[in-house]
């Protein structure tokens, strides 16, 4: 089992969010999750961290923050709450949760 060391918190990337950046030692697999405007452990991505993959994590944040804002009993709450592991999951969950 591999131990996840925390690189990073990005609090600036998204208005009222936390964005943790984690490692799993090797440098290879990197976990995302968020606190979004107070509601922690929103499981984003994990695995490469490449800009496309950081700026669709980024994209993700914003749009369930948005959700919340626009309706604090939005359908966001009840979603799956696992972590993305590819590009096209990351954009697919975009939608999902921009369609809601």
């Amino acid at each position: 089992m591999r131990k996840w060391v925390t690189l990073a918190r990005h609090n600036r990337w998204v208005r009222n969010c936390s964005i943790t950046e984690t490692s799993d030692g090797t440098g290879k697999n990197h976990r995302f999750t968020a606190t979004i405007r107070g509601f922690r452990n929103w499981k984003i991505y994990q695995g490469r961290a490449y800009p496309e993959e950081v700026g669709l994590v980024i994209k993700l944040v914003r749009c369930i923050r948005d959700k919340i804002e626009a309706d604090e009993s939005a359908a966001v709450f009840t979603a799956e709450n696992e972590y993305c592991r590819s590009e096209e999951e990351l954009r697919q969950r975009i939608e999902e949760v921009n369609s809601e």
